[in-house]
Parts: structure tokens; sequence; C-alpha cells
């Protein structure tokens, strides 16, 4: 698990906001060849380059919500966030307050 490290709420969104954006691409690639995919970490730590494999249809529901994030076990930011769903080895992430609203403005699906 990377360490984890104090940081601001405009730190986490945006970190996080960041990977979320690799793996909708990923997702894209996911969907022309099957319906699991490895996704990026989408927790806050810049240091974290773990991947997870989920299905393409939990993606999706998780990718519903503009403040919600897939990470692995134990990468969750409590200060700026709260666990909305436990899987094997993963969970979803919501982010809280100016963190959320932050996530939510760079939403690549919100158009």
């Amino acid at each position: 698990m990377p360490p984890v490290v104090k940081q601001d709420a405009d730190r986490v969104a945006w970190n996080e906001s960041a990977f979320r954006e690799v793996n909708e691409r990923m997702r894209a690639l996911a969907l022309e060849l099957d319906r699991t995919a490895e996704f990026v970490c989408e927790c806050a730590s810049v240091s974290c380059a773990d991947h997870v494999a989920v299905p393409v249809d939990d993606y999706d529901r998780t990718r519903e919500h503009g403040r919600r994030f897939v990470v692995i076990a134990g990468h969750q930011q409590p200060d700026f966030e709260m666990v909305v769903e436990r899987r094997d080895g993963w969970v979803v992430v919501e982010k809280t307050g100016h963190a959320g609203t932050i996530a939510s403005l760079h939403d690549p699906r919100a158009a």
C-alpha cells in the first residue's frame, strides 16, 4: 500500500480525477475485448501505480456518480471520502465536501 500522506482536498480530487480519465480509456478498450478490465487504482496517492480487476459493469455503475471512484481496499482517505461499497480487494469511495465538488466538476462523463 502506498504511504498515507495527509493531503488537502484539492490535491486528492485532482489526483483521483486524473486516474479516472485513464480508466475511462481502459474501459473503452475493455468493452471491445472483454467484460473485465485492469483499472488503475483511482486513489489519491501520486505514488500508487496499482491495478485492480473490475468488471466493466461494476465500473460503469460506479461512474454513474461523479463523486465516486474505484480504489484498492485500504487506499481510501477518510478525511475526504467515505466507502459506499466493498468488493473483494477493492472499494468504491465517494468524495465528500470540497473534494466531492472538485471531483464532480472534473467528471469526464458529465456533459
